[in-house]
């Protein structure tokens, strides 16, 4: 199947990135499940809690929902093949949320051969969507993830500077513990380190090659930086 390829517009210019290499990058949130020709929402339940993130893997895909739904894949730049799936089987008392979860791990479940799934990811500016879509029955599961931009971060929250960054980025406003981690444009990790204490962390980028990098914090926020 000839490759989707998603182009990535930044400020510097146009990078054209093949459709795993997103997959693997953002934290995702499942925002709605079509299952058996009806569509169930995503609605935030205060009786099952707030969890809500998938994160993909070249071999696993791990989904946080009232339960953990753990699947065993495969990615191509078009395609997801799942081949198991499983998990904790807790039941929430929240009705629709529930139903929801359901439809979310049946999409999933294999009772036979291994499901295959066509998938794509649009861009809207820093949002990005994912669609899987399994031929053979139409069951889709839809994802969503955000990431920010320097100038979209509060000037009394976190702040990241200077970007672009020649040697040195400077983390500030960090919380007590925090965890942070820089990925490529690939979706590898290149640098993971933990912080604490509320103070301006420095981190070395100097050594890295020019490019596009991803910064998260605490596995929630991602913030975009080039280095030049």
């Amino acid at each position: 199947m000839k490759k989707t390829l998603l182009s990535l517009f930044i400020l510097c210019g146009i990078f054209v990135f093949s459709q795993n290499q997103l997959l693997f990058m953002p934290q995702w949130k499942v925002t709605k499940v079509k299952y058996n020709n009806e569509f169930h929402n995503y609605v935030p339940s205060s009786l099952c809690g707030n969890n809500n993130s998938a994160a993909f893997a070249s071999t696993s895909l791990s989904t946080k929902l009232y339960n953990t739904i753990m699947s065993q894949i495969s990615v191509t730049d078009s395609q997801i093949s799942v081949y198991q799936t499983g998990g904790t089987l807790a039941q929430c008392q929240d009705g629709p949320f529930d139903t929801f979860e359901s439809a979310y791990r049946s999409v999933l479940e294999i009772t036979g051969n291994p499901k295959v799934f066509d998938y794509t990811i649009t861009q809207d500016g820093y949002e990005y969507n994912l669609i899987l879509t399994e031929p053979s029955t139409g069951n889709q599961i839809y994802y969503w993830a955000g990431i920010l931009s320097i100038n979209d971060i509060p000037k009394d929250k976190l702040k990241i500077f200077p970007n672009p960054v020649d040697d040195v980025l400077k983390i500030g406003n960090l919380g007590e513990v925090s965890l942070i981690k820089i990925y490529d444009s690939s979706g590898k990790m290149v640098i993971q380190t933990i912080e604490q204490g509320n103070k301006t962390l420095e981190i070395n980028v100097k050594y890295l090659p020019a490019g596009n990098y991803f910064v998260k914090i605490n596995d929630e926020k991602i913030v975009k930086i080039i280095k030049k």
